[in-house]
């Protein structure tokens, strides 16, 4: 077995495997791939394989997204602080592009920018 292979003592993980077990989609995880966040090798049947550690990348990056939104979310709340409309229709915090529009009338829920 080369020093290089993923199998070294067993710890290597399918893109399927990885998806599951970190709660992120298979395509996100291919965009972390291509942006060099994460490495993958191929396994003997041309199959991309992670080390164990992968997981560990994965949540780091889920943690930084977090963040990255939450830095939004002040950014957004110094401008309306200084605006104070809130409106419904116009507030990018409550309804961004108008989102809520094509819903209908009623509560809706809307995800934090």
């Amino acid at each position: 077995m080369k020093k290089n292979d993923c199998r070294v003592n067993g710890k290597v993980l399918s893109i399927g495997d990885v998806a599951r077990r970190s709660g992120v989609t298979v395509s996100a995880l291919h965009f972390y791939e291509r942006k060099g966040l994460i490495k993958s090798r191929r396994s003997a049947g041309n199959h991309r394989v992670f080390h164990r550690e992968v997981l560990r990348r994965v949540a780091i990056i889920k943690v930084a997204q977090r963040i990255d939104q939450l830095s939004r979310l002040r950014d957004y709340l110094d401008g309306c602080i200084g605006c104070g409309c809130l409106s419904v229709e116009q507030c990018p915090l409550r309804n961004p592009d108008d989102e809520l529009g094509h819903r209908g009338s009623g509560a809706q829920f809307v995800q934090p920018v």
